[in-house]
């Protein structure tokens, strides 16, 4: 948990001023460390980035490979920035792992889980935003995913500092049942219509780009019990307006805007 001190250091030089009347959000690094990063996105390197600008957690893009291997990749096809072909879904994880990037020949693909153990100490919030790119039957495929997901959660260390987001419902609901101690979240670009389905389905965060996100929004979100994340913010004005707006957390594209910790 973050001392006074840093919590006062950080509403000093985000703010300038005083600081939001709302409680600090937790600040996370969008897909490893964001789009500012010189990392490259969902990478190990991105990961140990981001750790050094002391965030509170990390979201990762997630897919599934053929056997069922939780990989941190976002595009739709490989070729988009590897140098593989097709989609991940049809690849096993021992071809994936000797992909590189395309303009990075030196970062190859990773693993879910071996990111997560970059931290060792166990302090991290992780925050895995599910992309869905079947390559064959798409019922098996959802069901081959909420398993592997259920598989991670086997790990007990992980329990409590995951949650699983996604924008399809449907999907939501099967690891809901398949992965009952996940925490789950809604990524939605319609505020009012995320908050009555996230209601309606038990589901208890919501995830909405900032430009979407609006106080009015967030404070009918807590009246129903929800918890609101916002993505899309990178400046040290854009994440003083997401702290204003009293979200819970936000998912930074530029983490080195945060004070060291």
């Amino acid at each position: 948990m973050r001392s006074l001190a840093i919590s006062a250091l950080v509403a000093l030089l985000l703010a300038g001023c005083t600081a939001p009347s709302s409680p600090e959000p937790r600040w996370l690094a969008h897909a490893g460390c964001g789009t500012a990063c010189e990392s490259p996105v969902n990478s190990t390197l991105a990961v140990l980035e981001a750790m050094g600008h002391g965030v509170d957690g990390i979201e990762l893009d997630v897919q599934l490979s053929a056997d069922g291997v939780l990989i941190a990749f976002h595009p739709d096809r490989l070729e988009v920035s590897t140098n593989g072909t097709g989609l991940v879904n049809a690849w096993v994880w021992a071809d994936l792992r000797r992909l590189s990037l395309a303009d990075r020949p030196e970062v190859r693909l990773a693993r879910v889980e071996d990111l997560m153990r970059l931290d060792s100490a166990g302090n991290l919030q992780w925050v895995l935003d599910i992309k869905l790119f079947a390559a064959g039957d798409w019922v098996p495929y959802l069901d081959r995913f909420a398993e592997a997901l259920r598989a991670l959660e086997t790990n007990s260390a992980a329990i409590g500092r995951v949650r699983i987001e996604c924008r399809d419902l449907e999907f939501l609901t099967r690891v809901q049942r398949s992965a009952p101690h996940w925490e789950l979240g809604l990524v939605a670009t319609d505020p009012i219509k995320a908050l009555g389905e996230a209601r309606g389905r038990g589901i208890p965060w919501v995830v909405l780009p900032m430009d979407r996100t609006e106080r009015n929004v967030v404070q009918a979100a807590h009246d129903l019990g929800l918890r609101v994340s916002t993505f899309g913010a990178s400046t040290k004005g854009e994440l003083r307006e997401a702290w204003a707006l009293g979200v819970d957390e936000v998912q930074l594209d530029d983490p080195g805007v945060l004070p060291v910790r």
